[in-house]
């Protein structure tokens, strides 16, 4: 099941990719842009990659072309989040 966050404050549990629970994520800010519109400093604190804006459109633009999405002028949701527990014997990157 895929969540959509609504709200800042919610926090959710993370899974990993055999739905164990790996940490504990607090939305600190949900945001509406197009793909066009999301700034070097989204994708910097998204942290894929080199973390640089380039990186971040190719590798968006590859994933959602990939599901037969891909438009300039597409919205997304961007959000942020901070980290708020990382259950024992798990390790989470920074």
């Amino acid at each position: 099941m895929s969540r959509i966050p609504q709200n800042p404050g919610e926090r959710w549990i993370v899974l990993d990719g055999r739905g164990e629970p790996r940490c504990v994520i607090e939305s600190t800010e949900v945001t509406y842009r197009r793909y066009s519109e999301v700034d070097a400093g989204f994708a910097h604190d998204e942290g894929e990659g080199d973390r640089s804006l380039a990186y971040w459109r190719s590798a968006h633009r590859r994933y959602f072309e990939r599901q037969g999405k891909f438009s300039e002028d597409m919205m997304l949701m961007c959000e942020r989040f901070r980290l708020i527990e990382i259950f024992e014997g798990s390790t989470v990157a920074p």
